[in-house]
Formats: structure tokens, C-alpha cells, sequence
């Protein structure tokens, strides 16, 4: 976990738009995105009027209170608001939602004038014109595969965020095909990989003749987001359980 939020550290610091997390499961995804935020608010790199926006699915939202709590010591990163649920009647200034009406139905100065939000994708995608409005210092997709298809109202709501940085959080970066890649790497880092139709065309499902080609394709799309490089830190980590089974870990001791 040090590892991951020394990389963290270094990749903003060296610029990059944003990052994807994809330990697997149970390696403290939500620890290391709290820590390094942790560090944003005390090195003063959140900026007033740039909160920090969470966007996760319905059943994580208690999990980043309750990690919030129990990791950070108050006033942890700062005032808190729930940016979705019965929490948008404190934020609404018009009827309906952004989707149906085309226009801000969230007031986004008063948005502001929080240090930290947590929201749901459903949300995001339902008040986008709204989160337009705000500039963040930094936002954390829990869960990214949510806006793995690029034609969705998600997806289009995660695109249009204005963000400092971005950090994408999930233990499966592909789920059916690298197009879920490609799409949470677009939002993350756009124009890294290209354009959809030409980033298809250069990594084929490996099959007869073109089996060793792709295969080696692959391999060096792997290591352009797995390894690091003349241009600075790899934008995507990736360790899994197995990985630790020799790592030098102290004994676990229940308590």
C-alpha cells in the first residue's frame, strides 16, 4: 500500500491527468486513493473551491464514510456532503434533473464550498450539466468498469467532469474485451490510447495466422501501462494476491 501511494504521489506530481488502480481485491484500493487525498489536503493541493469528488456505486458509499472515519484523523479531508439520495434536496435550486431538462438544477457554488462529496454513477449521469460547473481538484471512480461502455449517459457524464486528476479504482480493468480498457483509460487519460476504432484494429482477439503478432501487440500494450518508462511512472499498477505470497509481510494478528 506504501508502494501504491508513493506512485500515486509521483504521478501527480509529474503531471499526469489521472490514474487507474487495479490491484486485485482486498489490497486497499479505498486505503491507498484515501491516503494520497489525505496528503493533497495537507500539502494544500486542493485549492478552495476545488472539492474532491468520490463517484461510486450504491452499495460502497457507507464503505468511504466508514473507511474515512476510521483511516483519517479529523477533520480528515475536511467538510463533508452527500451528493446523492435525500443529500441533493440541500443542493437543488430547480425541478427535475439536468438529464430531462438540459439545464443545472444543482447549485454549483454551494457545491463548492464543500472540501469532499460522495456521489453515485446514477447521479453523475442524471446532473451532469450540474457537475460540469464545478471544478475538481481531484476525482476517484471506485469501481470504474461502470462506464465501460463510451455510448453511455455514464460514461459521458465521468468525460465531461473537469478534474486536476483522476484516479480509477478496480479489481477487473477488463471485464469482456479491451474496449472496457480503452474506454476507463479514455476518461482516465485521454488520447493515451488513441481512438476507439484504430486501438481495436491494433490489439485483435489473437486467432490463426495473426495468433503470434497479437499476441505480441499485447504484450507491449501491457508493458505501456504496466511499466515505467523515459517519460515517467507506469499509469496503471496491478498486483495481485499471488504477488504477495513470498512478499516479507508480517504475521496477520486478529485482535
Amino acid at each position: 500500500q506504501k508502494i501504491g501511494v508513493d506512485w500515486l504521489v509521483e504521478t501527480y506530481n509529474r503531471g499526469f491527468p489521472g490514474v487507474l488502480v487495479a490491484d486485485d481485491m482486498g489490497l486497499g484500493k479505498t486505503l491507498q486513493a484515501l491516503m494520497f487525498l489525505a496528503i493533497m489536503v495537507e500539502s494544500g493541493k486542493t485549492e478552495s473551491g476545488e472539492p474532491i469528488l468520490i463517484v461510486a456505486p450504491v452499495g460502497l458509499l457507507k464503505n468511504w464514510e466508514e473507511e474515512h472515519e476510521k483511516h483519517l484523523k479529523s477533520p480528515g479531508l475536511g467538510s463533508f456532503a452527500k451528493l446523492y439520495g435525500n443529500g441533493l434536496k440541500e443542493f437543488k435550486v430547480a425541478k427535475g434533473r439536468d438529464v430531462e431538462t438540459g439545464n443545472a438544477s444543482l447549485d454549483a457554488e454551494k457545491i463548492k464550498q464543500c472540501d469532499w462529496l460522495l456521489t453515485t454513477y446514477e447521479t453523475l449521469r442524471d446532473y451532469q450539466t450540474s457537475f460540469g460547473q464545478i471544478r475538481f481538484s481531484c476525482v476517484v471512480f471506485d469501481e470504474i468498469q461502470k462506464v465501460k461502455n463510451p455510448r453511455s449517459l455514464i460514461s459521458h457524464g465521468a468525460t465531461v467532469l473537469n478534474r486536476d486528476f483522476v484516479i480509477g479504482l478496480t479489481g477487473t480493468p477488463v471485464e469482456n474485451s479491451l474496449s472496457d480498457l480503452w474506454t476507463i483509460m479514455d476518461i482516465i487519460s485521454p488520447g493515451r490510447l488513441g481512438d476507439l476504432k484504430t486501438f481495436m484494429s491494433s490489439y485483435p482477439e489473437p486467432s490463426g495466422e495473426n495468433a503470434s503478432e497479437s499476441l505480441e501487440n499485447l504484450r507491449q500494450l501491457s508493458a505501456q501501462l504496466l511499466e515505467p518508462s523515459a517519460n515517467g511512472p507506469a499509469p496503471v499498477i496491478r498486483r495481485m494476491k499471488t504477488d504477495l505470497e513470498d512478499a516479507d509481510l508480517p504475521e496477520k494478528v486478529l485482535v
